[in-house]
């Protein structure tokens, strides 16, 4: 969140003050990201977490094949997840026209505030949902998912709310512009599946239960391109 508020701010800075470049805007896109992880990563192994510095003499040979193991899924999730997420304007604008990828970038981008706000709240679990599974605390842990969907709830009741307001945010943000009338509708369901499954996502990933996931991950993006293709047509 904040460094998507960083953004905003420096892109409207730089549009006042000096001529709208798409450069300007890919080079802050980038650089902003880059810059906090990097502040954050030295801050943190630098600084206040001295100890848990990574380090040669910490290597140990038998802990490779479980971090690798786990490591490779995580890759194959990420990668899977770049797929199904970047391929759908190629494909809109292919098949369509450039144009008609603005209102669905549009719509994606306005739900995505929610998703931002769910992953803030419901990330923290992840670690939590660790030392509880490490402690066999099953209480715990469905005491947690239950807090986690009590979230969802809420955050799914403020997408409801954001798809009436749609219009009148929308007359502000961009002005006048022809947005299909399905399409909100079936970004909201996505949008809102993805906040149900989010803690029970954070459970399975914090005791690194990933290899069915990273198998739907792959499927996924497999089957994305050729069905976005034939229901397009």
């Amino acid at each position: 969140f904040v460094d998507r508020l960083l953004i905003l701010i420096t892109i409207y800075i730089v549009y006042q003050f000096s001529s709208s470049s798409l450069i300007n805007i890919a080079f802050i896109y980038n650089a902003i990201p880059f810059t906090m992880l990097l502040a954050t990563t030295i801050y943190v192994f630098s600084l206040k977490y001295c100890y848990l510095r990574p380090s040669v003499k910490l290597y140990k040979p038998s802990a490779l094949k479980i971090i690798w193991k786990l490591g490779v899924s995580f890759f194959l999730i990420q990668l899977s997840g770049i797929v199904l997420h970047s391929t759908d304007n190629v494909i809109i604008s292919r098949i369509f026209t450039p144009e008609d990828v603005v209102p669905y970038r549009l719509v994606l981008r306005y739900y995505s505030i929610v998703l931002t706000i769910g992953t803030a709240l419901i990330y923290p679990l992840w670690s939590s949902f660790s030392d509880a599974h490490k402690k066999n605390d099953i209480p715990w842990i469905r005491k947690g998912l239950r807090k986690g969907v009590l979230v969802s709830y809420v955050l799914i009741a403020v997408l409801i709310i954001l798809y009436f307001l749609r219009p009148f945010v929308f007359s502000i943000w961009v002005g006048a512009m022809d947005v299909p009338a399905s399409l909100p509708i079936v970004s909201l369901l996505y949008t809102a599946i993805s906040l149900f499954a989010y803690p029970y996502i954070m459970y399975i990933n914090s005791i690194g239960k990933v290899k069915l996931q990273s198998y739907m991950y792959l499927i996924g993006a497999a089957v994305n391109i050729p069905l976005s293709i034939l229901l397009s047509r």
